[in-house]
């Protein structure tokens, strides 16, 4: 597969499975990941543990600026100077 990324070493394919258990509904995903690492300097586990480790630091990242964006939290602190998140004007 050629890929038009210059620093591209690797393309990681990853298939997610999901079950909704209320529903009994089973969906899965295929993810494209692209690595400047060779894909030898992982085990298929440590890619795994790479995507997900980034992917949990982006959700925690967003959540905690949305938080102190929007003040919500138990201290009454002055939010700090964040852009305005809630969208383009209508």
């Amino acid at each position: 597969m050629a890929v038009d990324f210059p620093f591209a070493r690797s393309i990681l394919i990853v298939q997610a499975q999901r079950t909704e258990i209320k529903r009994a509904r089973t969906s899965v995903e295929t993810r494209y990941y692209l690595s400047s690492l060779e894909a030898t300097e992982r085990t298929p586990a440590q890619w795994l543990e790479l995507v997900r480790g980034h992917w949990a630091g982006v959700e925690n990242r967003n959540h905690w600026r949305r938080d102190a964006c929007l003040a919500r939290g138990s201290q009454p602190v002055a939010p700090p100077q964040c852009a305005d998140q809630s969208g383009p004007p209508a």
